[in-house]
């Protein structure tokens, strides 16, 4: 029987659930939806809870529970990049021991959170070849009071949340498999209040920044500007070739030709359709594009 894999993604406008299945060399989307929320049901802080009217809440993702062909039970959850931070931390050893290597994180970040370090979940993954002699992770660190939150409200629908992650990360996984796997090379993705550039060498991380998506499309398009440089000040020599640009949501018509004046480098995108087929048969590769995180989520379940 062909294993379903759900997940789920949250914003502060919509719930979007995806169910995909692998065949063969290709996932493929047997079902995808997007549910918004009453205006007030969220309010993303990183200092309290987001779920402002529970039951407004409860009723988007029941309705979207409803779109799945199959039972939703266990699910790769996409919370927004805004509420847990993603950072690149370094040191000249780490521990063995992982719970170890959580509190060394937790100490790196005391004084930085608009909560006490004693109440944040943490997780990461190690990074090759980032700094020279150093050993570092990608973090993401959040209040544990507001992913328990979201997780209740998710079990009493019989919901059992797996993999959490940032809905940064879980875009970029979308992708990565198909990214190049030698040379410098940028990721933008851009998510509904979000955006996080990514620079690798190769398959090893080199850079990351992460940041609020301004709504003016002028001063989007500036800080955007402003992380590019910023990357190229951190690492001359280092000259990115391609800039992969890739967006859950519509960009400006304008986009990519008012950036190329601000870059030195190749931009593009990759095929969502060679990624994911869509069930319906068709190539939609807008489609698949706005489903991109919460696809990423259910492939996080993959070999759990």
């Amino acid at each position: 029987m062909t294993r379903l894999l759900t997940g789920l993604e949250l914003s502060v406008s919509s719930a979007r659930m995806v169910q995909i299945c692998r065949e063969r060399n290709i996932w493929r989307l047997v079902g995808s939806v997007e549910v918004p929320f009453a205006p007030g049901t969220m309010d993303m802080s990183n200092r309290s809870r987001n779920i402002q009217e529970p039951d407004q809440f409860l009723h988007a993702i029941r309705g979207a529970m409803k779109k799945m062909n199959g039972k939703v039970g266990r699910v790769g959850l996409s919370l927004p990049s805004e509420i847990i931070k993603i950072a690149v931390h370094s040191w000249d050893e780490l521990p063995r021991s992982v719970e170890r290597i959580h509190e060394m994180i937790a100490w790196k970040e005391k004084g930085l959170l608009p909560f006490p370090v004693e109440k944040a979940r943490t997780s990461f993954f190690r990074l090759n070849g980032m700094r020279p002699g150093k050993e570092s992770l990608l973090v993401a660190v959040g209040s544990e009071e507001i992913i328990r939150d979201y997780e209740a409200r998710l079990r009493s629908l019989r919901i059992e949340p797996g993999i959490v992650q940032p809905s940064a990360i879980n875009h970029l996984n979308f992708y990565s498999g198909h990214l190049p796997a030698s040379g410098v090379h940028g990721f933008l993705g851009v998510l509904d209040d979000y955006f996080a550039f990514f620079v690798f060498e190769g398959n090893n991380l080199i850079f990351y920044r992460g940041k609020r998506k301004h709504p003016l499309p002028g001063r989007f398009l500036q800080e955007i500007a402003m992380t590019i440089q910023l990357y190229q000040d951190e690492n001359p020599g280092k000259s990115i070739g391609m800039l992969y640009i890739q967006s859950q949501t519509p960009l400006p018509d304008d986009f990519l030709s008012e950036l190329s004046r601000e870059c030195d480098f190749r931009t593009g995108g990759l095929d969502e359709t060679e990624i994911v087929a869509d069930g319906s048969g068709l190539k939609n590769a807008r489609l698949i594009a706005c489903f991109a995180s919460a696809i990423g989520a259910a492939q996080s379940l993959k070999e759990s």
